[in-house]
């Protein structure tokens, strides 16, 4: 399929948003989520392609985490990763837990193996948050190893979004690190 990659997913998801129920229950404000053991600890503001094992084997399935870092307040999130098609495959997404709780949040992804790009798109419902704060993991992408060689997994800078229930980019988002994935098939 050749289509293009939604433009925008948090438009989407806003769409989305605009017609849920108003009567929605507010969040309570509670601790938030707690550490995520799955992934390193970081005093850095940036959003992190991380997997577990730089070097893989041909045919074996992993997980690469879309990880954000000490960010706050982030109403909503889009981001979509390159990769090289030819050597891996993106077999699906799983939700993360830097937005809770999961009744309160819609996703949208889309997985473009001919176009070698997946996208993905979070946010909270209308009045059930302020924002999430703190780090934690937009998305899991389940992939698979499928040719030798070395291979980069990128963020495109250009359709990353990280925005507060206003709509606006968060607090110093122009100057937020992206933290691409190189990889090792052997």
């Amino acid at each position: 399929m050749n289509t293009p990659l939604k433009k925008n997913f948090l438009v989407v998801l806003a769409i989305l948003v605009l017609v849920i129920d108003s009567s929605c229950k507010k969040d309570d404000g509670g601790t938030g989520p707690t550490p995520d053991p799955e992934f390193p600890s970081s005093s850095k503001f940036a959003v992190t392609l991380y997997t577990a094992k730089s070097t893989l084997s041909v045919n074996e399935s992993f997980d690469v985490k879309a990880v954000l870092y000490n960010v706050t307040n982030v109403f909503g999130a889009a981001l979509e990763v390159g990769y090289p098609s030819a050597k891996i495959q993106v077999l699906g997404t799983t939700a993360g837990t830097a937005f809770f709780p999961a009744a309160n949040v819609l996703t949208i992804s889309q997985v473009e193996a001919d176009s070698q790009r997946v996208g993905y798109g979070v946010t909270y419902k209308a009045g059930t948050s302020t924002g999430s704060s703190g780090s934690g993991i937009v998305v899991t992408f389940q992939c698979k190893a499928l040719a030798t060689g070395a291979v980069t997994l990128t963020i495109n800078a250009s359709k990353l979004e990280l925005k507060k229930s206003d709509g606006n980019p968060i607090t110093g988002f122009s100057g937020i690190l992206k933290e691409n994935l190189p990889l090792t098939i052997q």
